[in-house]
């Protein structure tokens, strides 16, 4: 089982591109899998299918409302995944430029490369900083577009004091 590397995914861009990401990058899976003690003691996984009429998408100039009966995750990431079953974010609106918050959580640490491809993919810039608290250190990236611009892991010599929130990740 991982460790995860949680923190909040800033999405910025024109709406229309922030919405092409969130009706076209923003996914569930298909089925969930919960755990069933068989007769002869052993544990088995059951697989659950999620109907995809389950899914609400409402997205507007002012808020994005997600939700589903299953997992969020981001597509075209090594496991990235939304933190909740629901994004539920005010639309920010600065001048052409709209920016959205997305809480997410990733195994182990988060991969710049794939934000770059996503930036690039969707016409929008991406920012994070994140922490995984088993392995005490926070990461910080940034890509705008298409362009990694940022993109250093802090460590800590007392991670409990000096990480900015130490009880997220792990």
């Amino acid at each position: 089982m991982p460790n995860w590397c949680e923190g909040v995914l800033k999405v910025r861009g024109p709406m229309e591109n922030i919405k092409r990401f969130l009706l076209e990058g923003i996914d569930y899976n298909d089925y969930q899998y919960t755990p069933h003690m068989n007769v002869d003691g052993t544990v088995s996984l059951e697989e659950i299918a999620i109907p995809r009429e389950g899914v609400k998408k409402e997205i507007d100039d002012q808020s994005v409302y997600i939700t589903n009966p299953g997992e969020l995750y981001i597509k075209d990431t090594r496991r990235m995944f939304v933190a909740s079953d629901v994004i539920d974010s005010n639309v920010i609106r600065r001048e052409n430029t709209s920016l959205i918050f997305i809480d997410v959580e990733q195994a182990w640490y988060i991969e710049a490369k794939d934000l770059a491809k996503i930036s690039s993919k969707y016409g929008v810039d991406l920012r994070i900083f994140a922490t995984e608290s088993g392995m005490e250190f926070c990461q910080e990236i940034e890509v705008i577009n298409g362009e990694i611009t940022i993109d250093r892991e802090i460590p800590y010599s007392d991670f409990m004091w000096e990480a900015p929130d130490p009880r997220i990740g792990g």
